[in-house]
């Protein structure tokens, strides 16, 4: 049984005989006899549980971290320098 919103219930009735011809091509045999439609609303998406990272307080610190084990100079001041800027950009929405 599938959950369908509203009118797309409708199309995917119309569409049925041709879903199930296309899944049980997939299969090779009859894997799906029938489609049954629930017309329902959809339940709201969970959002994603990954660990949120902490907000990083001084950007800047955290660059010159990031830079000291970095031996190529002009990368090393290009990550500073875009570090002042997203320091920058953080104090003016402030």
């Amino acid at each position: 049984m599938a959950r369908v919103e509203g009118a797309r219930a409708l199309d995917l009735h119309y569409q049925s005989r041709q879903l199930l011809e296309r899944v049980n091509a997939y299969f090779g045999y009859a894997a799906v006899s029938e489609l049954r439609l629930l017309q329902a609303p959809l339940r709201p998406a969970q959002p994603a549980r990954g660990r949120a990272r902490a907000p990083v307080a001084d950007v800047a610190s955290a660059a010159a971290e990031l830079g000291a084990g970095i031996g190529d100079l002009a990368l090393r001041q290009a990550l500073q320098r875009l570090a002042a800027h997203v320091q920058a950009g953080r104090a003016a929405s402030r």
